[in-house]
């Protein structure tokens, strides 16, 4: 029902727009990606439920970068003029969906949004550590893992996700450690623009 569609506009998105705003904190981001995992709705942390590969008999959660709307990282950190295109046509795209959305000012609001993603994409694995099996298998308590990513409260993401585990596995640590920092360095506008987009 095209029709039904034009007439709605962005207003059905208005409820997750305005949830969005009321994120005040790096803690309010940190249950906000966990609600989103239950969701479906992307966000810096990918979660799945998988067998755990050192025990066949058992399942684990297991946590993993994400975030990037391009393919990899490569997309936003290479000089290649195919790339560089590419980046300047994820600005107009970004700014096009939030001006459809709504969101004011979306070009300013694109900006933030490509700095995010450039900032998630300096602190991802490449792809061919993610090919490492042993390297990404990083079996942590809720507590160990909290501890090795300062500024990431995993406790709040798994409860805010509905998982409750005592232990899970994060499949790139360094990328976890580096997005606690930048939860407290990037400016929450930043980050809420960045939401909004996704």
């Amino acid at each position: 029902d095209t029709a039904r569609l034009d007439a709605l506009g962005a207003a059905p998105l208005k409820a997750s727009l305005d949830r969005i705003e009321t994120l005040a904190s790096p803690t309010d981001l940190v249950r906000y990606f966990g609600e989103s995992a239950a969701t479906g709705t992307p966000s810096p942390i990918a979660l799945s439920i998988d067998q755990d590969a050192k025990n066949a008999s058992a399942y684990l959660p297991d946590v993993s970068q994400s975030g990037l709307t391009l393919p990899d990282r490569d997309y936003y950190l290479k000089p290649d003029p195919q790339f560089v295109t590419t980046r300047d046509q994820l600005g107009v795209y970004t700014a096009r969906v939030l001006g459809l959305a709504g969101v004011a000012n979306p070009a300013a609001s694109a900006s933030q949004v490509v700095t995010v993603e450039n900032r998630l994409a300096e602190i991802q694995w490449t792809a061919v550590q993610n090919r490492n099996a042993t390297a990404t298998y990083n079996k942590f308590t809720v507590t160990d893992a909290t501890s090795r990513a300062p500024g990431l409260d995993w406790k709040a993401y798994l409860d805010a996700a509905g998982v409750h585990t005592p232990h899970f596995v994060v499949a790139e640590p360094s990328f976890f450690t580096a997005l606690g920092t930048a939860l407290t360095t990037v400016p929450l506008t930043e980050w809420k623009s960045y939401l909004k987009f996704k």
